[in-house]
Formats: structure tokens, C-alpha cells, sequence
């Protein structure tokens, strides 16, 4: 007899009514008679009646349709959420030769990059742990900025690993910007060639821009707030933050300034990586849909096929927000003191 089937209602249904029958008969019997039956009677027939009302609910809502659903004796089959290889993997594992447990600094040549105009080609860094959790989507850093005041021309391997260390469990890309480069390049071109080579998440990114490249940086989280809700600026002195170019609110802002020598600079592109990799989420597993896409979750139907379990949602990660930056850089949880204001 199937649980969710008529005949099993239609009996709950006529046992109510037949017990709740024989309650009324033995009301009036004598009072020796009536300690016993009379709350006997009233519980059976309150349990019936709720026992009647779960099973046309249940069919109704089709949450067990089957015994083994209800007492947990047959196979259980969660929804699942595929992940796609990125484009680099591979490239990746070649290059990681067996070391998965360490980042990995590669040049990043997309199709199409040579239309972004940049002063070179753009250079990422991928966690350590990345080709390990193939099911894993990570948040992106991207470090905008364009050679003067110190700011580095190009990211050879070491510094790149180095600075990219402060992100914790964060991809993070390195662009060498030219005056030709274009608000939207970084605000949807950057994101397309990305979610293609690599797995990353869909929005809540940060950006760090350079000395020269703060109104830069700014332009992209105000034209994209949902893909940038956060922005650092590793300034110096001269030129002042441009006022004219004002972020949408929510969206989180974090300046430092470094030194005039060139260690100071890159200590201070770590500060930055550092707090903006605190402002973005922590990798998300196959298994966690985006937020628009959020299923009903419902018993499965007698027959119905599925994929394998989703991975199991990786653990938090402790201290990422700004791990490795230098004494005196906030951490994840420490407020700046405002838009445009310097740490200090």
C-alpha cells in the first residue's frame, strides 16, 4: 500500500471516525469505566485525526512518496551541481608536476586579450589547493595598475606567488594597464576570459589598483557593483584620490599607502590583496547554486535518477583575510576609516 496512495487515507480517514464513534458510546458509562476510556478515547482519536491530516498533506506535498523515503531504508538522492573543468587546468597540472599542494604563477594569454590593450599579458596566481578540489569555485583579486611610482612594469613568478599569498584561498590576476585600456574590458571582458580558463565564482570579486590607477579601479566597481563590491588603492602623495568618481554604495573601499622604495610598494600591494581577499567569499563547492538558482528541495520520486552527491562544502578558512600582511594591515574583520582615507 503506498503511502501517498488513496486506499492508505480513506483507512486513516474511516479509523477516525470509527474511534472517534466508540469514544462518544463510552462517555456516559460508569465513572470506574470512565477514568479509563474517556482519555483513552480522546487520544486516539486526536492521534488518528493528526495522522489522517499528515498523510493528505504529505500526498499533496509529495514529501515521503514512498515507506523507504519515510524511514530513511532506501538510497536518498540529493541534487547536484556540475562543475566544468577550466580551460588551464590542465596547463595547471603540467605545470604544477605533482606539487598541487603550493600556488601556481602562470601567464594568461585568453583569446582576444590582445584587444584589451595592455601593456602586457595578464599573469594569475592560483591558490595552493586548487588542482586539488576539482568541484571548488574560488573569488578573484584582480591587481590593476600601470608601471610608475614604483608600481612594478611586469610580475615575474616570485613576486607575483609572494604578493598573491596575502589572498589566501583567492585567484589572483595581475593587469598591466596602457591609457588605452577600457572601463569595460575590466568590468566584463576580464570576468568572461576567466569564468572560461578557470573555475571561479560568479560575482563578488575585488579590485586593487595602483597609484596611477585609482579612478581606474573606482570607474569598474561603479559600472559593475555586483561583480567589484569592494575596492583597494595602494596610493601615494600626489596625485590625491580622484573625488569625481564616486562608488555605489555597499560597495567597500580601503586605501594604503606604501613607501618610496620598491619593497615598500610591494608590501603595500599585499596589505591590499590582503584586505580585499577578506571582503570576498571563501571557495564554494559544486553543491552550493548560485543564490538565483536555488532549488525546492524534495524527497525523490520512485524511479527518478540523479548524479552522485555534490562535494561536501569545503571548511571556512581561518585568518585568510589579510593573512601575511605586514604588521600594522587590517585584517578582513578591521574597519578602514573611510572612503579615501589612508591606513595608518
Amino acid at each position: 500500500m503506498r503511502l501517498t496512495g488513496m486506499p492508505l487515507i480513506a483507512m486513516a480517514v474511516g479509523s477516525t471516525v470509527i474511534v472517534a464513534f466508540l469514544t462518544v458510546l463510552v462517555w456516559g458509562r460508569p465513572w470506574r469505566l470512565r477514568l479509563l476510556l474517556r482519555p483513552a478515547g480522546v487520544l486516539l482519536t486526536e492521534a488518528s485525526l493528526l495522522v489522517s491530516v499528515g498523510l493528505v498533506v504529505n500526498r499533496h506535498e509529495d514529501f515521503y512518496p514512498t515507506w523507504d523515503s519515510l524511514f530513511s531504508t532506501g538510497d536518498v538522492v540529493a541534487p547536484t551541481y556540475a562543475t566544468a573543468a577550466g580551460g588551464l587546468d590542465q596547463e595547471l597540472a603540467a605545470r604544477a608536476a605533482g606539487r598541487t599542494d603550493r600556488p601556481l604563477s602562470l601567464p594568461w594569454q585568453p583569446t582576444g586579450w590582445t584587444d584589451w590593450h595592455l601593456a602586457s599579458a595578464p599573469v594569475l596566481v592560483v591558490p595552493a589547493g586548487y588542482l586539488q578540489h576539482p568541484q571548488w569555485r574560488y573569488s578573484v583579486v584582480l591587481v590593476v595598475g600601470s608601471a610608475g611610482a614604483g608600481w612594478p612594469a611586469s610580475w615575474p613568478e616570485a613576486p607575483s606567488v609572494e604578493v598573491a599569498a596575502a589572498a589566501g584561498r583567492d585567484v589572483v590576476v595581475y593587469l598591466s594597464t596602457t591609457s588605452g585600456t577600457e572601463i569595460q574590458t575590466l568590468a566584463a571582458g576580464v570576468p568572461v576570459g576567466l569564468h572560461h580558463d578557470l573555475r571561479v565564482t560568479d560575482h563578488r570579486w575585488a579590485l586593487v589598483g595602483s597609484p596611477a590607477d585609482t579612478r581606474l579601479v573606482r570607474q569598474v566597481s561603479a559600472a559593475a557593483p555586483g561583480q567589484f563590491p569592494a575596492v583597494a588603492s595602494v596610493r601615494a602623495e600626489v596625485p590625491p584620490v580622484p573625488h569625481d568618481v564616486v562608488v555605489p554604495a555597499g560597495v567597500a573601499t580601503f586605501t594604503v599607502r606604501p613607501g618610496v622604495e620598491p619593497a615598500g610598494v610591494l608590501r603595500a600591494v599585499r596589505a591590499a590583496v590582503g584586505w580585499a581577499a577578506g571582503q570576498t567569499p571563501p571557495p564554494l563547492a559544486a553543491s552550493s547554486p548560485p543564490v538565483k538558482s536555488l532549488p525546492v528541495h524534495r524527497r525523490p520520486k520512485p524511479g527518478a535518477s540523479s548524479g552522485p552527491p555534490g562535494a561536501p562544502v569545503p571548511p571556512g578558512t581561518p585568518g585568510r583575510a589579510g593573512a601575511g600582511a605586514p604588521a600594522g594591515a587590517p585584517s578582513g574583520k578591521e574597519k578602514p576609516h573611510g572612503p579615501g582615507q589612508p591606513w595608518r
